[in-house]
């Protein structure tokens, strides 16, 4: 396993309203995956000053989205993850755009989810909440999904 080689893209938003703290630990996955495997590691921001500085300073590719949640924002994702030939989808928002990550599983790519808040259905094949706090734990089952809380 350790020889197969995948695509990965992060789908993930900073800003200085919400801080960089999403970005950073998206940024210390990839590092961390890329030891671990053979890999080519994307990513997919709403165009900000702090986010593209912080991931071009890693050397990963960049795809910009629109500045605004959208449907156009789920389109674009679908088909950066084609042109990627992307393996597996990590996404880690605050506020994910309404629709993106059911079309994701449209796809029938892997796809990963971090929250924090746990408090709505995530439709992904992993979920993962690193909080401590109980409450935010409170997840509605989509399919069959492993969480990790």
């Amino acid at each position: 396993m350790a020889n197969t080689y995948c695509n990965v893209l992060f789908r993930v938003d900073g800003s200085p309203t919400i801080g960089m703290g999403h970005v950073m630990r998206c940024l210390y996955l990839a590092r961390q995956l890329a030891r671990q495997r053979k890999m080519t590691v994307a990513f997919a921001v709403k165009e900000n000053p702090w986010v593209m500085q912080a991931i071009q300073a890693k050397e990963y590719e960049i795809f910009p989205l629109p500045a605004e949640s959208s449907a156009e924002e789920v389109s674009r994702v679908q088909e950066i993850l084609r042109s990627f030939k992307a393996d597996c989808v990590i996404t880690d928002l605050r506020s994910p755009t309404e629709g993106l990550w059911e079309s994701i599983q449209t796809l029938g790519i892997l796809s990963v989810v971090i929250d924090e808040w746990g408090s709505k259905s995530v439709p992904s094949d992993l979920l993962t909440n690193g909080t401590i706090v109980p409450a935010w734990h409170r997840y509605q089952p989509v399919g069959d999904v492993t969480c990790l809380l």
